[in-house]
């Protein structure tokens, strides 16, 4: 079992916030072995597989197991009995669902943030500078509504006045699945994390135009806690990078 190496991934991800970096911390236990099973949201593949790199490097005999997808089907498959040492959701309304079923013992508290952007055709040949553009563009992706992504875009289109008709919207079931329809070219443009854009790099351009609903997006929360059927020290995350 990990113990003090479980809570080094712990430690590892207290550093990972919009634009931060991973850090390794007192923590380290350099006995660690075994492995350890993360489920996290599509949005954190970049920043947790780096942890997991970090992490292997500090402990030659532990392996890291990641899991990446949409919140709404990690928390199905971890209700369905799926090993779990780490869940990273990505809203506070999907984390409610193991708490309704008894597996956080109490509540989250805030551990990074993350918030919503415009993602367009490197070069931006439609101009979009807002929401209220998308109207107007041809296909919009977002995610579907069972997911995090998908509801936080909803409510960023309300809160702005926007709306877009739902015969020119695709959606993706997760973050990485939205943007993706913006770089091979079948949707205009896209809603989707922040840091999704900035790990697309080249491939796309993004456009913030949130600044003043920030709030309905930037949650983000951690609890670590003991799972009640014998398994490991969870950590449970309700957020992104």
């Amino acid at each position: 079992m990990f113990g003090r190496g479980v809570r080094l991934v712990v430690a590892l991800m207290m550093f990972v916030g919009i634009g931060g970096t991973a850090s390794l911390e007192a923590n380290a236990d350099s006995g660690a072995s075994g492995t350890i099973t993360v489920s996290a949201a599509a949005s954190l593949r970049e920043s947790f597989t780096e942890l997991g790199k970090a992490f292997r490097s500090a402990h030659p005999q532990a392996r890291v197991r990641f899991n990446f997808g949409s919140s709404s089907v990690l928390v199905s498959q971890v209700l369905s009995g799926a090993p779990a040492d780490v869940v990273a959701l990505a809203d506070l309304a999907t984390m409610d669902k193991l708490v309704s079923a008894g597996i956080v013992s109490s509540a989250p508290r805030v551990f990074a943030r993350n918030s919503m952007a415009i993602a367009v055709k490197k070069g931006n040949p439609l101009k979009v500078v807002g929401l209220s553009d998308l109207a107007r563009v041809g296909v919009v992706s977002m995610c579907v509504q069972t997911a995090p992504c998908g509801s936080y875009a909803k409510s960023v289109l309300t809160r702005a006045g926007v709306s877009i008709p739902e015969s020119t919207i695709t959606r993706g079931v997760d973050a990485s699945a939205t943007l993706a329809q913006v770089v091979t070219g079948d949707a205009q443009a896209a809603i989707v994390y922040v840091t999704d854009v900035r790990s697309a790099g080249k491939s796309v351009d993004g456009i913030d135009d949130f600044k003043s609903i920030h709030e309905v997006v930037s949650r983000r929360f951690a609890r670590l806690v003991r799972e009640g059927a014998g398994l490991p020290d969870v950590f449970l995350v309700d957020g992104g990078k």
